[in-house]
């Protein structure tokens, strides 16, 4: 598989105090392969320091001219998720992963509503976390954007996660303590690459808990923003000359249609031209 690395952008901060500069987040996006117009699979990486207060939602926005699948039915895996938390009952940091799967977005009106400001999302993806007998099943909303938002984007993915740092026994507090630190989760035939190329914005909103309360710090949220180069092209021509028994190779790599450089090739040589 081609795995093309992406740009990341460092994370820009709402609002005027300078105590929430500690609260940082990332996020990395790259599609398989790296073409207009196509892509089989596509990943997303977030990361969030252990450091940060706890994250309480995390709006992913697609940009503008991606084409989003949502008509698989409910039941559906659409891909593998890899994640990382950190157990504050057991001070462990724990290796989850599982699958993606679609479910029914009738099942999570309520939840859905609080999450993602409608009672009905469009499509709702379920990432099931496991390790040995802990179980966790995180539920993903897909909308196409409304008024402002459309501005960070055509479709928003949304994940709403529960309070780790709030005392034991509080009702909806996370299964023991466990705190997000990072995620990456595959979904394949999904998204589709837009027909022009250049960098591609994906914008992130963060918001994280005010610490120890189990309360949205609005005020807080942050930015991510990662930059995807479409497409990514190498051409490579050779010219053979006779006299000196020689071959010359030359050509040109391009990301989002600007030249690449500081690149290395590798190319084999063998006995005889044919081989």
């Amino acid at each position: 598989m081609t795995r093309a690395l992406l740009t990341l952008a460092a994370t820009a901060m709402f609002g005027a105090n300078a105590a929430l500069a500690a609260n940082t987040g990332s996020i990395t996006v790259w599609h398989t392969p790296m073409v207009l117009a196509g892509s089989q699979s596509t990943t997303i990486h977030v990361t969030v320091p252990q450091t940060t207060d706890p994250i309480g939602a995390a709006n992913i926005y697609v940009p503008s001219g991606y084409g989003v699948n949502v008509s698989q039915p409910a039941g559906t895996s659409i891909g593998t998720v890899d994640a990382t938390a950190f157990a504050r009952d057991a001070g462990l940091t724990l290796p989850l992963n599982g699958t993606v799967v679609t479910d029914n977005p009738a099942n999570y009106t309520a939840a859905s509503t609080v999450c993602a400001s409608t009672p009905t999302s469009q499509a709702v993806w379920i990432l099931n976390l496991s390790l040995a007998t802990i179980m966790l099943k995180v539920p993903l909303y897909v909308n196409p954007t409304t008024g402002p938002e459309t501005s960070l984007g055509a479709y928003k993915l949304s994940i709403c996660l529960p309070p780790p740092d709030v005392p034991v026994g509080t009702p909806g507090r996370a299964l023991q303590g466990a705190q997000l630190l990072d995620a990456i989760f595959t979904v394949n035939g999904i998204f589709t690459t837009p027909t022009g190329g250049g960098l591609l914005k994906w914008d992130t909103l963060f918001t994280p808990y005010n610490p120890g309360q189990g309360t949205p710090n609005t005020a807080g949220t942050f930015e991510a923003r990662a930059f995807v180069p479409l497409p990514i092209i190498l051409s490579l021509q050779a010219s053979y000359k006779k006299a000196t028994k020689t071959y010359t190779l030359s050509g040109r790599m391009s990301k989002g249609g600007l030249p690449a450089s500081g690149l290395t090739s590798r190319s084999p040589a063998g006995p005889r031209r044919r081989r």
